[in-house]
């Protein structure tokens, strides 16, 4: 690797008792990487470390080998991008605590991309994993990078539509790159890599702490343009990347849930703190500014008017879109016309709402939205 002074970065970096808030401030003094590795204890007790943290730092200092470091994450096929380089993301440079260094296996979306970072609730229900999946889906189709944590429930959800959409995604960390937590998601990290990266800060081997994945949230929240949450109890690991977002000037959008549900009152208690409720992934890309594009390249004028492609490729999608399109139907009318399992009438339901292919009236019935027979792929006439 050729970027200059990588190893005194590494080096930094492997010492867990200088917190990378600490680091920033004795950059702003002045003080580089290598300065600072070079530092006696008379020096760190000067700059205001305490005489305990001092003893901590020179000796985590002298025991860490940052050519290992940097041969182990050669051989894992990723690189490290530290602060200073070109390839940085500029936006983390506006933290207070920036990551001192990044580990990359795979690619960061380009530096000018308007990245969507899309958090939520790892025990999520059903509805709230197909609205994460579907608005992932359609906003990455745009060309908008989905941030997100690989955590179960929401996160998982989000990379997965992000890909059905072919679109990019990245995966930030709460571990080191070669410890895929939770395990489950191994699979969908290798996919992930394929068309975005899994980033994280910590030296490999670094294991899944709890404490970890506080500090990877900045960093969700820091690549973003705005944080999109999708079901989140009062008191969920999401609400720390809101305020992470928050203290970075982020944009917050928030989908309704549940009333009754444990898992809607941090979103609705955020769109009451003035967060943007959202119905629809159009609302997003308006508020970042992104413009949808249709089939011919051409931009859409209005949104609202015109459905989003059709994607009901699945037999039931296109038996229920079929169903109400003929008469409105509730959902106990469905699933007795169709003999469906709830659960999934539902969750084709959903996505079908949110491309806006139904619509659920006032009485509760489905209907098809209006033109939906001109956008049918099956019933166009040709040219």
């Amino acid at each position: 690797m050729t970027i200059p002074h990588l190893s005194s970065w590494v080096h930094i970096n492997l010492v867990s008792n200088l917190r990378p808030i600490w680091l920033r401030k004795l950059l702003d003094h002045g003080y580089t990487p290598e300065r600072v590795l070079g530092f006696s204890h008379a020096d760190f007790r000067s700059v205001g470390f305490t005489n305990e943290r001092a003893n901590r730092i020179l000796h985590e200092i002298k025991n860490a080998n940052p050519a290992r470091e940097i041969q182990a994450t050669e051989e894992l096929g990723a690189q490290i991008i530290p602060m200073g380089s070109p390839d940085y993301p500029p936006l983390l440079n506006q933290l207070s605590d920036p990551p001192f260094l990044l580990y990359v296996k795979g690619k960061l979306p380009p530096k000018e991309e308007t990245c969507l970072a899309i958090v939520g609730a790892r025990s999520c229900t059903p509805y709230g994993r197909q609205l994460a999946e579907s608005f992932a889906e359609s906003i990455g189709s745009c060309g908008v990078p989905i941030i997100s944590g690989l955590a179960l429930g929401i996160d998982g959800a989000a990379h997965q539509g992000a890909l059905s959409g072919n679109g990019t995604t990245v995966a930030i960390l709460g571990c080191g790159i070669d410890q895929i937590y939770p395990r489950k998601h191994w699979k969908l990290s290798e996919e992930i890599q394929t068309r975005g990266a899994i980033v994280s800060e910590f030296p490999i081997g670094t294991q899944p702490v709890k404490l970890n994945f506080p500090r990877r949230n900045r960093i969700i929240s820091g690549l973003s343009s705005g944080v999109l949450v999708v079901e989140a109890a009062n008191k969920s690991g999401s609400l720390i990347t809101v305020d992470f977002a928050l203290e970075q000037g982020k944009d917050i959008f928030c989908i309704p849930g549940a009333l009754t549900s444990r898992l809607s009152e941090g979103t609705h208690r955020l769109i009451r703190e003035g967060a943007s409720l959202v119905t629809h992934p159009d609302q997003i890309l308006e508020s970042l500014h992104v413009a949808r594009e249709d089939q011919t390249g051409q931009d859409q004028a209005d949104p609202a008017s015109s459905p989003l492609p059709i994607r009901c490729d699945d037999p039931l999608s296109r038996v229920i879109l079929e169903s109400v399109a003929a008469a409105p139907l509730t959902l106990s009318e469905i699933l007795v016309a169709l003999k469906i399992p709830c659960e999934e009438a539902a969750r084709a339901l959903t996505r079908l709402e949110v491309e806006r292919l139904v619509e659920r009236g006032a009485e509760g019935k489905y209907s098809s939205v209006e033109g939906f027979k001109n956008n049918d792929p099956k019933k166009r006439k040709p040219g």
